[in-house]
């Protein structure tokens, strides 16, 4: 507000009674004779000019000399202009007409005597607003005025604004922080202050609870507030909350044009600064500001430094503005051409400085797809991936299109579910939804929302409730997600994965094709359909890059998971890795890590390789016992859980394994159907709780007939055959071998050809038993299944033990089965170490272990036990 002291005051000063009560003091004081000089300091829009005007009453009122003057932007450059407007009344002529261009100390000290004789025998006061925009002779000369003010029976009053820069704090800086000055800094209103204001300008009806939203949208600046109720008030934008709404977007254009001459008398890149701050939001990195902002970091210090000081950003860790309308003030004020430009700025920068993936995506649905290409969304959002060449060639495209901020979306929430970002998916799509009507997009985004919204317990019923409204031809996977959820046999999910897999054109070109591709090809290794897995996958992958469509790696991880299925072990491990290695030194999105992690633990496990395991589900980071478990965690749980029951660590194994049957159960998976959680049930009879593991068996039985997968179906077979005594359990392992005939998975036959072994020697059929376990020691070794070809050879080894009265000799790991072979051909430890890149201790240790298990005492007797060892081997198998 300008300060007019012929106008009244248009709403009462709230919270100003300390304030009121030193200017009564002051003038009391004047009264009595004493001088001295007020500053009213605060913020734009705070009330400066209003308790100028009530000082100005005041001391009128009380028959004071009252002399007052006002700086114009248009008027800086005028010498002694702000003093002629003092003087004008009485003396105009000898300022006005020859204003002196250097302000002398006698010029000075005669405009002095000038003020007080003019005041005559009246006490004097001088109320000075807008003194930024004075002149430079008029700044010391009010400088001059307040030094003397203590003596002379006059007071200063002058208006600063704390954002001030330039001549008005050289002259007036020294006189405002003086011991003698009295200094009012105003505060903003409080909530209950604005509350009252409310409802003495609309009413004693309005509401409690707009009031508190006027509050948080002005943090009760007094300007702001009447501007806004000025606006509330005329109702041309509905009701109270519908205007608030309206302003909420594109505040008071008087707000507007304030705030822009405050920025426009700040440092050069303020205003830059102020736009990225608004499109940021909060900044909590000066490098991601000035990224946004297009400015150097030095520029960036001088403007954030006068932004606080102006008061329009708050000082803390995180730069913010000092209420959401000023926010909202210079964010409506960037002009549209620009304002895609500053999101896509925000959204590299973000990216650059690891920021959270969500975080990038807020400002990508601000982007139009011409500024960033929709295959450089994904790799903004995506983890570890986040530049790439493509956001290079950002090009401004102006309008704020509902179909491009959807299409925006599309692609922001299919990269925040790569990272495992499941709400924030669905939060970024459900706007997107809302604000499309388009009969071809709409669609699109509440399948993808349908896809997404089944990876994560927290947002499945909601999924599945968006589910039974998607009716449109081209969403093909639909039908499939309805089937999988039911638990529908797997014969007619073959059926139907056959159906869509076998369409003209392979979904793959655009969010929903993407995942019910890769769904379909999932659907297919499961239901142990693993050559047309495989050959759909790199169907899939072959599409994708036809239609530029980023599968970002998961199409890996699928191929990777078949092919150790179908027993290429080593493969599957070298694949899996590649893909944690990422490419072009960029790290997989975690959804993906994830999956290849699995893959490349549950390769080492059957290798026998558990501390490299270990390592690589470490590594992850993934695993969080804090947070709900998604999708991607269920393959890593199982993993660690099979991996701790290798290290004979049972209750975490067990732990891990229960963990992820339950958030498979949250997701909506029948036990034992989707996925075998048999390995719980081996955990839990190991730790002797026999019944438990029972009930666990026939639960987990029950799902994989509800499905009828073969590999599931066996694994439950196989699981319940060990624990269930005598005889009945060969129906159960013998029913699992027939699953087994002619089945492409190699390992899922090389375990049950084990069990069927096992189960045919504890009923005394030795003979064919025998068979089985060469079968699965000939099965395991040629595949590099390590684990389970040595527990076939000791099987073997047991049931000639048994039938010629010969000790087992039990089988040396790989490790020890290497220094073994080394020290047996005469090669020191040292040269051992030097050649396995392992210490001296380490070689030691397991030439000791090697020795123990072989019953010999010295490295002599090496030779001729491997020799006898390797026969044995070569006979069991």
């Amino acid at each position: 507000m300008r300060f007019d002291p012929t106008n009244e005051l248009p709403y009462p000063l709230l919270e100003r009674d300390v304030e009121t009560r030193r200017i009564e003091q002051k003038l009391q004081w004047l009264r009595a004779g004493h001088g001295g000089v007020l500053v009213v300091e605060g913020s734009a829009g705070m009330g400066r000019s209003s308790l100028l005007k009530l000082l100005y009453q005041r001391a009128s009122e009380a028959g004071f000399c009252v002399l007052r003057a006002r700086g114009h932007e248009f008027e800086g450059d005028v010498p002694f202009g702000a003093v002629a407007q003092l003087l004008e009344p009485a003396v105009p002529a000898r300022v006005v007409r020859e204003p002196p261009e250097v302000a002398s100390p006698a010029m000075l000290g005669q405009l002095r005597n000038d003020l007080l004789e003019l005041a005559g025998d009246r006490r004097l006061v001088v109320v000075v607003d807008d003194a930024r925009w004075m002149d430079m002779p008029s700044l010391r000369f009010l400088n001059y005025l307040g030094a003397r003010a203590e003596r002379t029976p006059m007071l200063l009053a002058v208006a600063l604004d704390p954002a001030d820069r330039g001549s008005a704090v050289d002259w007036l800086g020294g006189v405002s922080t003086s011991l003698e000055t009295t200094l009012l800094r105003l505060a903003p209103l409080s909530e209950a202050a604005t509350h009252h204001l409310v409802s003495l300008l609309l009413g004693p009806a309005s509401s409690p609870e707009f009031a508190a939203a006027c509050f948080d949208a002005t943090g009760g600046n007094p300007l702001l507030l009447h501007e806004v109720l000025a606006e509330v008030a005329t109702g041309r934008s509905g009701s109270p909350e519908e205007a608030l709404s309206g302003l909420s977007r594109r505040p008071p254009a008087r707000v507007m044009r304030q705030l822009v001459r405050r920025l426009q008398n700040l440092p050069r890149s303020s205003l830059a600064v102020a736009r990225a701050v608004a499109v940021l939001g909060v900044a909590e990195d000066p490098v991601v500001v000035s990224r946004t902002a297009d400015c150097l970091e030095a520029d960036v210090d001088d403007a954030v430094t006068a932004l606080v000081d102006a008061e329009v950003m708050t000082d803390g860790p995180a730069l913010r503005f000092a209420q959401p309308m000023l926010r909202t003030a210079v964010y409506a004020g960037i002009p549209a051409f620009l304002r895609g430009r500053l999101h896509a700025r925000a959204a590299r920068a973000l990216a650059e400085t690891g920021a959270p993936s969500e975080v990038v995506a807020e400002q990508l649905v601000n982007v139009p797809p011409a500024v960033v290409p929709p295959a450089a969304v994904g790799e903004l959002v995506e983890p570890r991936s986040r530049i790439r060449r493509t956001v290079r060639h950002l090009r401004p495209v102006p309008g704020d299109d509902p179909v491009q901020r959807a299409s925006a979306a599309l692609d922001a929430a299919r990269a925040l579910t790569l990272d495992c970002q499941f709400e924030e998916a669905v939060a970024v799509l459900e706007p997107a939804i809302a604000g499309v009507r388009d009969p071809t997009l709409r669609p699109r985004l509440e399948a993808t929302e349908v896809w997404i919204a089944q990876l994560s317990p927290s947002t499945r019923d909601g999924g599945r409730a968006r589910l039974g409204n998607v009716e449109r031809p081209h969403l093909a996977g639909k039908a499939l997600l309805e089937e999988i959820w039911r638990g529908t046999l797997a014969e007619h999910i073959g059926r139907l994965t056959g159906d869509l897999l076998h369409r003209p054109r392979m979904p793959a070109g655009d969010s929903v094709g993407w995942s019910a591709g890769l769904v379909a090809a999932v659907t297919l290794a499961h239901f142990d359909r693993l050559a047309e897995a495989r050959q759909a996958v790199l169907t899939l992958r072959d599409a994708a890059n036809q239609t530029e469509t980023m599968l970002a790696g998961l199409d890996l991880c699928l191929r990777a998971a078949v092919d150790y299925q179908l027993g290429d072990i080593a493969g599957a491990g070298d694949l899996a890795l590649q893909v944690l290695s990422g490419t072009d030194g960029q790290r997989p999105a975690r959804m993906v890590r994830a999956f290849a992690a699995a893959v490349r633990a549950e390769t080492l496990i059957v290798q026998g390789t558990l501390d490299a395991a270990a390592a690589t589900i470490e590594e992850t980071g993934l695993i969080d016992d804090g947070a709900a478990d998604t999708i991607a965690v269920l393959p890593l749980l199982r993993a660690r859980g099979r991996l701790r029951i290798a290290q004979d660590q049972l209750e975490e194994g067990l732990h891990d394994l229960l963990r992820g049957r339950r958030a498979a159960v949250d997701l909506g998976l029948t036990p034992g159907a989707w996925v075998s959680w048999s390995s719980a049930v081996t955990a839990l009879h190991r730790l002797g709780r026999t019944e438990e593991a029972l009930v666990m068996a026939r639960d987990e039985l029950a799902g994989a007939r509800s499905c009828g997968a073969p590999a599931p179906l066996a694994a439950a077979l196989r699981t319940l055959g060990l624990l269930t005594p005598g005889p009945a359990a060969l129906p159960l392992v013998e029913e699992a071998a027939t699953l087994m005939e002619g089945f492409p998975g190699q390992l899922e036959k090389a375990r049950t050809q084990l069990t069927y072994g096992i189960v045919l020697r504890r009923v005394g059929k030795s003979a064919a038993a025998r068979v089985q376990l060469r079968l699965a020691a000939e099965t395991s070794g040629v595949h590099g299944a390590h684990v389970l070809n040595r527990r076939a050879i000791d099987e073997l080894r047991s049931i000639e033990a048994d039938t010629t009265g010969r000790r087992s000799r039990t089988v040396l790991t790989p490790r020890q089965q290497r220094v073994a072979e080394l020290a047996a051909e005469g090669m020191p430890n040292e040269k051992i170490a030097q050649s396995l890149f392992v210490t001296v201790k380490t070689v030691e240790w397991h030439l000791t272990q090697a020795y123990r298990k072989l019953g010999i005492e010295s490295r002599g007797a090496l030779s001729s036990v491997l020799a006898a060892t390797t026969l044995d081997y070569a006979e069991s198998a």
